[in-house]
């Protein structure tokens, strides 16, 4: 006796537990495909925005002038083809309707016994069409009331008989037939003769049948040359258009690209930057403001040399809190007034350079003294510097 656990059935229950498994993994399988199957859009869309401006701007013009075009084409070549196939349809029908209107054709199909002369002449009728060199032309024949084919322009099809249902409707219905199929358009007109009975009564009878059948290709031999030209001409159109969109993208997505690199310099704390106005348009003029606004920086921090830090820090907590109120403050204060000893009998006694870089020395190294102590220098009135900080 085996000591494995067994379900209700005697099965082993691992067996169980390794089809839930199955099933499990199979669901999680078909989860993750559809899962993936919705995000592919999305990742699609994704990496086309991550494009470049310029790839986008050419692919989305190259996309409309390639739509605008094959649309003209389309619609151009639409016409084209049904003029060819009006003009493909006049043309078997006159021929047709020429041979069966023929008198020596009605005579011919008349007579009760059409011997060797009369096939002949049959023959030559047909065969003249084939010598007028119609465009598409492929075949005629003269059939009898029976749709025997007494002549026709292959030989070897003389003798052969016309299927009974079109011999019937045009019996019964003595109108042209127009048969089509991918290669061909063939007419089909009832040769109509009135026969005047002992009572004087005019009896309209179908004596026979004309046939004439024209090759499409060749009729829409035109029509596949202005689709291979208008094939040749989209492709010229997109490299040309795609050229110059190209050139024109480049300018865009240039001054684009001295924008965000002047902006980026200005945030390394480059003032001296100055963007190139390439284009008169909407990028250009922004380029040219971006320019001004670098000049009124680099006043504004020429100008707060001249102005205590203090100052300074009043202004930008006025311009970030622009709904404070201007109220007094009282405020202890300690004011620090410091010049530099026998001065006056130093800069008599020194070139002007030399005194004006031993200020500069002097006044930088005090100010920074000040500073590192929290103060705030208020002015610098020739070799004297006034500061203030904050508190008793």
């Amino acid at each position: 006796m085996s000591g494995s656990r067994t379900n209700s059935t005697g099965q082993p229950g691992s067996r169980f537990r390794f089809a839930e498994s199955s099933e499990l993994q199979k669901g999680w399988t078909e989860l993750k495909s559809q899962r993936q199957a919705r995000l592919e859009p999305r990742r699609l869309f994704a990496r086309l925005a991550a494009l470049p401006i310029r790839v986008k701007l050419v692919l989305a013009l190259a996309g409309v002038v390639a739509i605008v075009t094959l649309s003209l084409t389309w619609l151009t070549l639409l016409s084209f083809r049904r003029s060819l196939e009006r003009r493909l349809l006049e043309t078997c029908q006159l021929t047709a309707r020429h041979l069966a209107e023929s008198e020596v054709v009605k005579a011919h199909l008349l007579s009760p016994t059409l011997d060797q002369v009369g096939r002949a002449e049959l023959q030559e009728n047909v065969l003249s069409l084939q010598r007028l060199g119609i465009e598409g032309f492929e075949y005629a024949y003269i059939a009898d009331h029976t749709g025997r084919i007494l002549a026709h322009t292959d030989f070897e099809r003389r003798g052969e008989v016309l299927i009974d249902t079109l011999v019937t409707t045009l019996s019964h219905a003595p109108h042209p037939l127009m048969l089509t199929s991918k290669k061909r358009l063939e007419v089909i007109y009832p040769v109509i003769s009135r026969l005047r009975r002992s009572n004087g009564d005019v009896q309209v009878v179908t004596v026979g049948f004309v046939g004439v059948g024209l090759s499409k290709s060749a009729v829409f031999r035109p029509l596949h040359q202005a689709q291979s030209a208008g094939v040749a001409g989209l492709v010229l159109v997109l490299f040309i258009s795609g050229f110059l969109i190209m050139l024109v993208a480049e300018g865009m997505t240039r001054q684009v690209n001295l924008i965000s690199e002047g902006i980026r310099e200005v945030g390394h704390g480059n003032l001296d930057v100055e963007i190139p106005v390439l284009t008169q348009d909407e990028l250009g003029k922004l380029a040219s403001e971006f320019n001004r606004m670098i000049v009124s920086l680099r006043e504004k921090l020429e100008m707060q040399k001249y102005v205590s830090k203090l100052t300074v820090q009043m202004i930008h907590q006025k311009a970030f809190d622009g709904n404070a109120e201007e109220i007094g403050k009282l405020q202890d204060v300690t004011v620090l007034f410091c010049d530099a000893r026998d001065f006056s009998r130093v800069s008599e006694n020194l070139p002007p350079e030399e005194v004006v870089s031993l200020l500069n020395d002097y006044l930088d190294l005090l100010a920074r003294v000040v500073e590192r102590n929290r103060g705030v220098v208020d002015k610098f009135v020739g070799d004297e510097v006034m500061a203030v900080f904050l508190g008793p």
